[in-house]
């Protein structure tokens, strides 16, 4: 139903100060007519009106005739939509629509259609560059495990080695206390050469005699009845022995030894002097390793890669090195005289207490 003008409601709105957008009202009279005229077929309105039926109308008199009046008014205004004309729906329009609409459907199939070969194609490409991504990162944290892998390895290695150092360290301490402060050696041989006999060099206007013997042999009084030390401890955990380790206590191959000991053959007797400036045991000396021979005096021990060696010092302590030259005075230990010797035939000695040798 059309509802009559409301000045209050816009009163209301106006002092909220809400904005009102503008709005055509009929009078209560003419909403009546326009909704009776909009519920009713144009003769039983009349009747209506006739008959006091209308809303709110009065049933004769002045007010019926003026309400009969403003239907008729509304009637003649609404008469135009009722003569104008209809508009026409084409023929064929259902059909026409329908064809449309099939062929836009069957152009939408033919374009995925040939779309999806290069979907797919672009899907496999994508795939491919996502699994090649994927095999070079796996590829490069597999090398990265493998050098933190070997780094590990490598250490730990040198801390074994340096764990036998200091245990020969305490030995030589302890037997050092029982013998005047010297260090452990034996008779030397008669020949006077300290090399192994497996690299004792041709030509020498010498033979080798009955009890020759190299200087490592000098360590056998750290081990008789395990007395001192286990002969395990003269193994470097970095070098696997050329040899076995002969049976007995007191009899040492040097190829089977981890370890190159203070040459022993010298004018000078060795002490345990507490003196961190003499090394007294270190790895090999790389001049005298079969698998490792070099004639660079200042390549490092084999024991560990060359990457450096444990040294074991006259006072005890171990430390890791990457030079040979830590003996007295900055002396190279892997050789006599200055400038360096670098081949021996097992006669050489030292002149001076500050020029000294670690030899197999």
């Amino acid at each position: 139903m059309i509802q009559p003008f409301d000045q209050s409601l816009l009163d209301n709105q106006r002092r909220s100060g809400e904005e009102t957008p503008p709005r055509v009202t009929l009078c209560a009279a003419d909403a009546g007519a326009v909704d009776a005229l909009l519920q009713e077929p144009p003769g039983a309105l009349r009747l209506a009106v006739l008959s006091a039926d209308f809303v709110g109308a009065p049933p004769m008199g002045d007010g019926a005739s003026e309400q009969a009046a403003r239907i008729a008014q509304v009637e003649k205004l609404l008469h135009v939509l009722a003569v104008a004309p209809a508009a026409e729906v084409p023929s064929g329009l259902l059909a026409t629509t329908l064809q449309a609409v099939r062929a836009e459907k069957s152009a939408t199939e033919t374009t995925w259609s040939q779309a999806q070969p290069l979907a797919r194609y672009a899907w496999l490409h994508q795939r491919v560059l996502e699994l090649g991504a994927l095999g070079a990162t796996a590829a490069l944290l597999l090398a990265v495990l493998v050098l933190g892998l070997r780094s590990v390895r490598q250490n730990a290695l040198r801390t074994a080695c340096a764990d036998n150092l200091r245990s020969v360290g305490r030995a030589l301490s302890q037997y050092s206390v029982a013998n005047g402060r010297r260090l452990p050696a034996i008779a030397r041989p008669s020949d006077g050469d300290w090399l192994p006999r497996r690299v004792t060099p041709p030509g020498l206007p010498f033979r080798r005699s009955a009890d020759a013997h190299s200087n490592t042999q000098n360590l056998a009084p750290l081990l008789r009845d395990a007395r001192y030390v286990r002969i395990s401890r003269l193994l470097c955990p970095g070098q696997r022995p050329t040899a076995p380790l002969a049976s007995g206590n007191i009899h040492l191959r040097a190829n089977s030894i981890g370890y190159s000991y203070l040459n022993q053959f010298g004018p000078y007797d060795h002490h345990w002097n507490g003196r961190q400036s003499e090394v007294v045991l270190a790895d090999r000396n790389p001049l005298f390793a079969p698998e490792h021979r070099r004639s660079n005096p200042m390549t490092n021990s084999p024991n560990h890669g060359g990457a450096g060696q444990n040294i074991l010092c006259a006072n005890g302590t171990v430390s890791w090195t990457t030079s040979p030259n830590v003996g007295p005075i900055g002396d190279n230990i892997w050789t006599l005289g200055r400038p360096c010797e670098v081949v021996y035939n097992g006669t050489e000695v030292s002149h001076t207490r500050r020029d000294i040798i670690l030899s197999p």
